[in-house]
Parts: C-alpha cells; sequence; structure tokens
C-alpha cells in the first residue's frame, strides 16, 4: 500500500494567502499569550515584584522635584543638571506619579491582585462550607482576602478621586475671605473626569 503524499501549500493555499486559517492561528496564539500572562498576574511573587518596582518609582518621585507641585524645583534642577535633566523628563520622572512606567505598573499590580482575588474567594469559600476544614488556617485566608479586597476598593477611590477631583492652591492673607469659584485660584488642575 502507498502513503498519501502530504499535502503541499502552495501561494494561493487559505493558510499562507491570509485566509481563515492563519486567523484562527494568531487567536489561538494571542489566548495562549493572555493565559499565561493570567497566569504569572496570579502569582505573589509577581505582585512582590510590582510592588517593588512602584516603591522604587514613588522614591524617585520622592527623590526629585515634581511639576505639578514644585515647577520651580524642577527648573533649578534642570539648571544645576544639564546632562541628566533631559533623560529625566523624557522618561517622565520630572512627573513621575502620572508618567506611563507608574501607571502600567500600577494597573499590573491592581490587575493582580484583582486576579489573585478571584481565584481565592471562591476556594475559601468552599473551606468554609466544609466543616473538616475550617479551623485549619480559614481565619488566616479570610482576614487576607479582607484585606486585600480592602485595599483593591481603596485603590478604586485614589483612582476616581484623581480622576474625577481637583486640587487648587490659593494664597488668602489673614483677614481676608475666599469665594469658591476656579476664577478665584491661583494654581488649579482638574481631573480629567
Amino acid at each position: 500500500m502507498i502513503a498519501p503524499s502530504p499535502v503541499r501549500r502552495t501561494e494561493h493555499s487559505p493558510a499562507t494567502s491570509g485566509g481563515g486559517q492563519g486567523k484562527g492561528v494568531a487567536a489561538a496564539a494571542a489566548l495562549r499569550i493572555g493565559a499565561r500572562a493570567w497566569r504569572e498576574l496570579r502569582k505573589m511573587r509577581t505582585a512582590i515584584i510590582l510592588l517593588a518596582i512602584l516603591a522604587l518609582l514613588a522614591t524617585v518621585g520622592t527623590l526629585l522635584p515634581q511639576l505639578p507641585q514644585n515647577p520651580r524645583g524642577v527648573m533649578g534642577y534642570v539648571l544645576r543638571h544639564p546632562v541628566t535633566a533631559p533623560w529625566f523628563a523624557r522618561l517622565g520622572l520630572f512627573d513621575i506619579f502620572s508618567s506611563w512606567p507608574f501607571i502600567i505598573v500600577a494597573v499590573l499590580m491592581y490587575t493582580s491582585i484583582g486576579a489573585s482575588m478571584f481565584i481565592r474567594v471562591p476556594a475559601a469559600w468552599r473551606r468554609a462550607r466544609d466543616r473538616s476544614q475550617r479551623n485549619r488556617g480559614l481565619w488566616a485566608e479570610v482576614a487576607s482576602i479582607i484585606f486585600h479586597a480592602s485595599f483593591f476598593i481603596l485603590l478604586v477611590g485614589v483612582i476616581f478621586g484623581k480622576a474625577a477631583g481637583f486640587l487648587g492652591n490659593v494664597a488668602v492673607v489673614e483677614g481676608d475671605s475666599f469665594t469658591e469659584a476656579r476664577a478665584n485660584y491661583d494654581n488649579l488642575s482638574e481631573g480629567r473626569l
């Protein structure tokens, strides 16, 4: 018996000409990458690394003058350090808390907390319903979930406050009064909402 010859793809076959099979392979690859990223985000090690990176970026924000709060300090730094200041400005280090590296790391950490909670709550619920498992560290697990849920809610509040709130400065001399109006602020920065 003679084995059939394998099908050879030509230039006009659907798999090579951008047909439906090529899109299916790309979608499957994207799904695998997304599943792997989700598994990595659920790990405690990933959350700790993201927290360390966020702390490092926040430390940079405390060591360097920041633009919205201290524009004179930033200008003084630029004048004293003409070589490094342009690089720091390109990286957004003078406005670190609104820069893309800080926002990306914060979103990834937020997603990591949400992913770990999403996985741990059903398992803790199952353990709470099983009488034999109730005394084996269940309260520690519940306390951990409550802490992380509180942190998650706190982050939602901070993000909403930054997006919907505003920050304004005004110099008021003792004895004078101040009327709440946009035109009366010396410096006003509003959120995006």
